[in-house]
């Protein structure tokens, strides 16, 4: 990653990583008696790096290319409009053009945005519907900065009272395929929905969009979901697989998909309103600053390292400046990290009630149950799996119906009970004592459950139909003299569609139930 460094002297700079090899550097100014300095640096994961600053060499020569006609490193050559939007992008890797024909990644104003029944996060569908303008006041592009490492272009505009400035910035180094927008916003814009827009040379009816600790594939907008959520990126992948754009972000979390080539992400919403909400008709009033970033790929999300990327954009190296002195750690030291490329360290804490340490980790690929490696800077004295309360999991083998029997018995209750048994009725002949064993055990499980708790029952049978699982489910909660609310029917999912033509393949189903 490349950190920024505050240093308290005034000078030209030498940069040694922790094997004394010189890396790249560039001083961007002074501010407050302190250097602003950009050190190309390698971190290990949740660890730390000694590097050396010394006196001394000269400053190197640009390597990006900037201008107000935009900016050009070892892998994009990025061309802006005379409305200082993004026309062109040209990944010069795979010689390909990320931005659609006649069009340009831009800041996408709405300038109709009715809201009144739950105007602080509902959005119409009619205002994403309508065509948006583009932001063309007092448009000015100045070159922010030039450097071997960073180099920037700053454009201004105006629209009404509102004023932006957005920083579009290429890196060189390990970070040269991330194209950077950092905006600075003071949004004045009343019945007004600002977007940024992606109209991309890919096309794909469906687009990926992360989770947090997994991804969903979505299509275009539809009546009820044209608003969609996402955390740290969303991705879209040209149909046949070969190329891709990731956009990442760092603090937006709404997106639509107008077209099958379009992303836009949602940057500020200030609805028009009225009746008892009438006071929120000015949120989002005031300054705003944050980035999102375009990362063009070969493959799909997996092969261009969206999550990896994401990560790093939103937690970026932090830098600081210490005396020379000793340590027994080294010049370089992690305390975790995963040896296996899709398989992410998503928290490391000091356990609830022990002085253990808790690491939660999620797979990044959607690949599945897999091995997986992990080094940590000690000895592993015991490990054992938790669940996300820190309870132990522990696997037993047992006949499920003696065991239900035995917890009931022993007064266990919890939060949460699966039922989820193979299919017990194979044919029709065996469906009625299937019936039977089916309430049985849901029986069990509904004593099983804390009131208030959730009970998720499922089944794999095709003989047992959803009406007859439901109506097993009502006998078994009157027998268990529980009273249970139906929350949610499932049925099955994209992943296993079933034939119109074969009753047989409509087999899985199941109910999520509040046991009170």
């Amino acid at each position: 990653q490349i950190a920024l460094i505050l240093y308290p002297l005034k000078d030209c700079f030498k940069i040694r990583d922790t094997e004394e090899y010189r890396v790249p550097s560039q001083v961007l100014g002074t501010q407050q008696g302190q250097t602003r300095l950009l050190v190309e640096a390698t971190v290990p994961a949740a660890g730390y790096a000694v590097y050396d600053i010394r006196k001394g060499g000269q400053p190197k020569a640009p390597a990006i290319k900037a201008g107000a006609w935009g900016l050009e490193n070892s892998v994009y050559k990025l061309t802006l409009d005379a409305n200082g939007d993004i026309s062109s992008i040209v990944d010069k890797r795979h010689g390909r053009e990320l931005v659609a024909a006649g069009k340009s990644i831009r800041l996408a104003f709405f300038p109709q945005n009715e809201s009144y029944s739950w105007p602080a996060w509902e959005i119409l569908k009619k205002t994403v519907d309508a065509s948006p303008q583009a932001i063309t006041g007092e448009v000015k592009v100045t070159v922010a900065e030039e450097g071997p490492l960073r180099a920037s272009v700053c454009v201004e505009r105006t629209l009404g009272a509102s004023r932006f400035r957005q920083w579009i910035t290429l890196r060189e180094g390990a970070q040269a395929d991330r194209i950077d927008l950092v905006n600075d916003i003071d949004w004045q814009s009343s019945n007004a929905l600002l977007k940024a827009e992606f109209p991309l040379s890919v096309s794909n009816p469906e687009a990926v969009y992360d989770l947090g600790v997994g991804s969903v594939a979505r299509g275009n907008n539809t009546a009820t979901a044209y608003e969609v959520y996402a955390q740290q990126w969303a991705d879209l992948t040209d149909a046949d697989g070969s190329y891709g754009v990731s956009v990442l972000n760092d603090s937006k979390y709404g997106w639509d998909k107008p077209a099958d080539n379009t992303l836009r992400l949602t940057l500020l919403h200030t609805p028009a309103t009225k009746g008892g909400y009438a006071y929120q008709n000015k949120q989002d009033f005031g300054h705003h600053t944050f980035t999102y970033s375009i990362v063009g790929h070969a493959g799909d999300y997996r092969a261009g390292g969206a999550v990896r990327k994401a990560e790093v954009l939103n937690q970026p190296l932090r830098a600081f400046v210490a005396p020379r002195h000793g340590g027994v750690l080294g010049r370089s030291f992690s305390l975790v990290a995963s040896q296996t490329p899709n398989v992410a360290l998503r928290a490391l804490k000091q356990a609830e009630d022990s002085d253990e340490y808790v690491v939660r980790f999620y797979e990044t690929s959607g690949l599945g149950s897999q091995q997986a490696v992990v080094g940590f800077a000690a000895q592993i004295v015991d490990a054992r799996e938790l669940n996300g309360v820190e309870d132990v999991v522990t696997t037993t083998c047992a006949n499920v119906f003696d065991l239900a029997r035995q917890y009931v018995r022993e007064g266990r209750q919890y939060g949460l009970v699966v039922c989820d048994p193979p299919a017990f009725a194979k044919s029709r002949k065996a469906l009625e004592n299937a019936y039977r064993g089916y309430k049985e055990l849901n029986l069990q499980c509904m004593k099983l459950v804390k009131p208030g708790g959730y009970l998720v029952s499922c089944s794999c049978s095709q003989f047992m139909t959803p009406e007859l699982f439901l109506k097993m489910l009502r006998e078994a909660a009157q027998d268990a003299g529980r009273d249970a609310r139906l929350l949610e029917t499932l049925i099955q999912s994209r992943d296993h569609p079933a034939s119109l033509a074969s009753e047989q393949s409509l087999y899985l189903k199941g109910d999520i139930l509040q046991i009170v």
